[in-house]
């Protein structure tokens, strides 16, 4: 059953963004890093060999069915046809004979914790592209998959959010190469993983061990954003971002710091009775894990002593522990863990009949600290009768319940309160429904489909709440909750799999302006006709280079542009290898520039009253000064804490860095510079200091910390 819904809107949100405050290093955004850690370890070229996900049984195409979809010729492909065309990237020439295949990874479709899970990857069908270079396969409906296409003479190409009704083209080129060395203390480290990952995307392109002097090289990669990342127990990891570039060889130094080690010991909490084999990580992911031995003991090398150091804790039966660490890794740690909570139930139809291909998941999302939201995503083990079982819930927090299955609706129910240690809370039957969908297009103010643009949905099934006993009001957990997607060449989106109930859909125009409708989504029936209309705006565009001329080259990949209108609007943008850059979707108003992340030894001067509509902006990287100093305590004492400045002309800030272990620091600033310095501490937020009237060149600042209003 399908439902016609037309909403034509534009509507602009105006958000003033300011700075963002990244770390210090130069580890990628939360977002970019999740992508990332979630494709450790998988290769998109295999077939995973853990269980395949409960979506398999509904898109699963054997090879002949794959080939009956070459059918006549129509001139749009239905919702349930994928067709697409591999062709010689930047012409027409099509390719013939390449190697296409159809996989599905239902991780792609929900924003997932579970690494494991994000792991599998299904192939739903295989074929060979004909002289026009074109390849067809019958596909479910709405439903993500990727297309992998090899061809003699290209590097392999892997498209990800290909979904039925579309017509994609593969575009393939030339591989290029990373090839480099990795040191630590100038000395070329032997046997350390280099792994490369494409940016907001979870897709390894490939990985190599560097040999006895340090050195790498990896081939044949696909053309992308990356990120190159390298790690090793000792070290700290270091991720650098690269454009990789067709045919080109790129030329990487990986320079790793030295980590710091934190020894502990995990107890049981009551009894302070030892915890054996418990798994310790500076990662919410376990990624990276040590094991405690017989007397509870571990010891934890290669951390980064920086303003967030979480290290988690967990073990059988009982609840993970987590905590920020950050200025006391020379002290031992324990970690004293309670007995888990668990949550039993049992998955059936509304006809009663048990669902056992299912993927479950209890969750918790709260502050860790201030400004550090964390989760916790605990996998349930559901059996062939529906039974579910979900082990080691925190006490201290309030989970909700997440179930997707092919053919149903995605649900989430919080669970009535908090489950105690040790205590068995069973929910009884949870009934799924048959799915609902949700389709539409985005436009622009013309009338013209917008193709690749980022559609987000966020909302869930009408009875979420229904369990909850009274007052109370969990957070929500928002991986639960929302989704994205892109839309095709004809700028159409589709979601799939959704239960009966409000949704919220939006795209964004640049970083700042949001085109957004509501909509009810009914169980069983496909919700069509959602029109998003975005107003196409003005743009800023121009180019950065240094002063002797040059281009940012590589350095770019980590240079970005900030607008920042009067009117308090702000909008982001990279800047390509060739130091052009555009902003697009502005007001009519007028913006400062600014740039974040600036190459080592240089800065740029904001650039202020840019009116909106300026298509030759030249900017200038020119050699930075500095402005230093030292963090002390009310008795002058060095602290580690972190620091930024401010200028006095504009609103916008710097990354937040972080001093030595003395307190000292100093922070590169472009040479005109007038402002302020500020410190705040790595785990006692509260503790502030500012000074102000602050010239480039100034070396002597002292910043004493105190709390905020003292």
């Amino acid at each position: 059953m399908r439902n016609r819904y037309a909403i034509c809107l534009v509507l602009a949100l105006l958000v003033g963004l300011g700075w963002l405050v990244w770390s210090g290093t130069t580890s990628p955004r939360i977002e970019d890093r999740i992508g990332a850690d979630a494709a450790a370890g998988a290769d998109a070229a295999t077939v995973a060999s853990t269980p395949a996900s409960p979506a398999a049984a509904a898109l699963t195409r054997t090879d002949e069915q794959a080939s009956s979809a070459a059918v006549a010729a129509v001139p749009e492909p239905g919702p349930e046809e994928l067709w697409g065309r591999v062709v010689v990237a930047g012409t027409t020439t099509p390719v013939a004979n390449a190697d296409v295949r159809l996989q599905h990874r239902d991780a792609d479709e929900f924003w997932n914790l579970d690494l494991r899970y994000g792991e599998q990857l299904i192939e739903l069908g295989r074929t060979t592209s004909g002289a026009d270079g074109r390849f067809r396969f019958a596909v479910a409906r709405a439903h993500q998959h990727r297309l992998q296409v090899r061809a003699a003479g290209f590097a392999p190409n892997t498209l990800v959010d290909c979904t039925g009704g579309a017509e994609v083209v593969v575009a393939l080129s030339r591989g290029a190469t990373v090839e480099g060395v990795v040191r630590s203390g100038g000395i070329g480290l032997a046997d350390i993983t280099v792994r490369i990952a494409v940016v907001g995307v979870s897709l390894d392109l490939g990985s190599a061990r560097t040999d006895a002097g340090g050195a790498f090289r990896l081939t044949e990669l696909q053309p992308a954003s990356v990120y190159v990342q390298a790690g090793s127990p000792r070290h700290e990891e270091k991720w650098q971002r690269l454009d990789l570039r067709a045919g080109e060889v790129h030329q990487v130094e990986i320079e790793l710091a030295a980590g710091r080690t934190l020894r502990g010991r995990v107890v049981e909490a009551t009894t302070g009775t030892p915890i054996v084999d418990a798994e310790i990580s500076d990662s919410w992911t376990f990624k990276r894990i040590v094991r405690s031995g017989l007397d509870g003991s571990f010891t934890l090398a290669g951390l980064q002593d920086g303003g967030f150091v979480e290290v988690n804790v967990r073990a059988s039966g009982y609840a993970t522990a987590a905590r920020n660490l950050a200025g006391h890794l020379d002290a031992e740690a324990e970690f004293r863990l309670v007995g888990g909570g668990t949550v039993t139930g049992r998955f059936v139809t509304s006809s009663g009949v048990p669902v056992g291909a299912i993927y479950a998941a209890v969750g918790a999302s709260y502050m860790e600290t201030p400004g550090m939201q964390s989760s916790d995503w605990i996998p349930a083990v559901v059996g062939k009768d529906g039974r579910f079982q979900a082990l080691g819930l925190r006490p201290d927090q309030h989970y909700w319940l997440y179930v997707r299955s092919a053919g149903h609706g995605t649900r989430v129910h919080a669970l009535a309160g908090p489950v105690a240690s040790g205590e068995r809370l069973d929910v009884g039957d949870v009934v799924l429904r048959a799915a609902g969908g949700l389709e539409g297009r985005v436009v622009d103010d013309a009338g013209q489909p917008m193709a690749a643009v980022a559609v987000s949905i966020s909302g869930t099934n009408r009875d979420s709440r229904a369990w909850l006993g009274k007052d109370l009001s969990p957070q929500v957990v928002s991986q639960f909750q929302d989704r994205s997607t892109r839309t095709d060449h004809r700028g159409r989106f589709r979601f799939t799999d959704l239960a009966g109930g409000a949704y919220a859909v939006s795209t964004h125009r640049g970083q700042s302006r949001a085109v957004w409708a509501t909509a009810e989504v009914v169980d069983g029936e496909v919700l069509e006709g959602i029109e998003l209309v975005v107003a196409v705006g003005a743009v800023i565009e121009g180019t950065l280079a240094f002063a002797d001329g040059h281009a940012p080259g590589d350095d770019a990949a980590e240079l970005h542009l900030q607008a920042t209108g009067k009117s308090g609007e702000s909008a982001g943008a990279r800047i390509e290898s060739s130091g052009h850059f555009r902003f697009a979707g502005l007001a009519t108003d007028a913006y400062t520039l600014t740039l974040f992340n600036a190459p080592k030894g240089f800065a740029m001067s904001p650039r202020p009253d840019v009116p909106a509509g300026t298509t030759d902006l030249q900017l200038l990287l020119e050699p930075a000064s500095v402005v230093a100093g030292r963090v002390v305590d009310a008795d002058g004492k060095g602290l580690k804490a972190h620091v930024w400045v401010r200028a006095a002309e504009h609103s916008g800030g710097s990354p937040l860095l972080t001093t030595d272990d003395d307190g000292a620091f100093s922070i590169e600033v472009p040479p005109g510079f007038h402002g302020s310095v500020g410190a705040r501490g790595l785990r006692e937020v509260l503790l502030q200091a500012t000074c102000d009237g602050v010239s480039a060149g100034q070396r002597d600042i002292v910043l004493t910390l105190k709390a905020s209003g003292r």
